[in-house]
């Protein structure tokens, strides 16, 4: 082989690996302007910091406050509320005004409710302690902790003046409008 046909043939390799290395990172950076970049993914590769959580009713990441997600039958959690009354009802969830709220929302039924618990995270609604009221007095009053486990809460959200269990203790009263 002559000294020009390899340089030929050096030359068209050459050419052949910038044309590939060009559309690769064509089609890998800017290809998809429209796709967030940065951030944690979950295990669907919803990206969390933009607000995207996986609905599994339509097989893809969206935004809950951007697009409903649709009738599942996951458990009641509050990365995947329904937007519209419908979808709520659908859900065998209460579409209203809660607490001092201006914004209709849908509160969800759990599945867990009445099962006992020591922590926010066992449950899919809250962990509440059902303390007496002398009980309530010496946390409110005296700052006492007072060492006891929770129920699930049969809604998702909940209400009012109530004892949250944390680590199997009560530190405070916390009041939710």
């Amino acid at each position: 082989m002559t000294k020009k046909i390899f340089i030929k043939y050096l030359l068209s390799f050459i050419l052949g690996i910038l044309i590939v290395g060009g559309v690769w990172a064509y089609n890998y950076w800017w290809a998809n302007p429209e796709e967030p970049i940065g951030g944690e993914r979950d295990e669907h590769g919803c990206l969390l910091m933009a607000g995207y959580t996986w609905c599994e009713a339509k097989q893809k990441c969206l935004r809950v406050w951007e697009e409903g997600c649709g009738i599942t039958n996951q458990p009641a959690s509050r990365d995947n509320i329904p937007q519209d009354k419908e979808t709520c009802e659908a859900q065998k969830g209460e579409w209203g005004r809660f607490g001092l709220t201006i914004k209709e929302q849908c509160n969800l039924p759990t599945s867990d409710a009445g099962k006992t618990c020591n922590n926010q995270n066992e449950c899919e609604g809250a962990c509440l302690a059902d303390l007496s009221q002398e009980e309530q007095d010496r946390v409110t009053e005296q700052k006492e902790i007072i060492e006891t486990n929770g129920k699930c809460t049969s809604w998702l959200f909940t209400y009012g003046c109530n004892a949250y269990v944390e680590d199997g203790k009560v530190d405070s009263i916390i009041c939710v409008d």
